[in-house]
């Protein structure tokens, strides 16, 4: 690679950067009952390649995994799907997990099962774009 021009090549200088993150729940009714999954696709390798990606399990035990979504107001917007205007209207992405863990032995009947719930909020920015 040649430094003295000031500038990089584009092979050199392209740095490997994430296109697309995707998250997906598959439920389940049985141990282990739902998983969720997570994707991710690259682009703009330095190689000019597409690495392979697949789903890839992040949690499982689940036994819910929920969105609601709300107004700047904090109401939640109901309908499934949600219309256009009503996507325009997003300004919090509360996240709700709930799942099952086992504490003690794992197998027969000394383990005691526990729910464990989890939330999140993702506030969305750029919401006109």
């Amino acid at each position: 690679m040649d430094l003295e021009n000031d500038r990089f090549a584009p092979p050199d200088s392209m740095v490997a950067t994430i296109e697309e993150v995707m998250y997906r729940y598959v439920a389940g009714t049985t141990p282990p009952y739902g998983r969720l999954q997570r994707f991710v696709r690259y682009g703009n390798t330095p190689s000019g390649t597409w690495p392979t990606a697949g789903w890839v399990t992040v949690a499982e035990q689940l036994t819910s995994f929920s969105f609601q979504y709300q107004d700047a107001s904090g109401n939640a917007l109901a309908g499934s799907p949600l219309t256009a205007a009503q996507r325009d209207q997003i300004a919090r992405i509360v996240i709700n997990i709930e799942g099952i863990d086992t504490v003690g032995p794992i197998s027969g009947a000394h383990g005691i099962t526990r729910t464990l719930k989890m939330r999140g909020e993702a506030l969305v920015r750029n919401r006109s774009l």
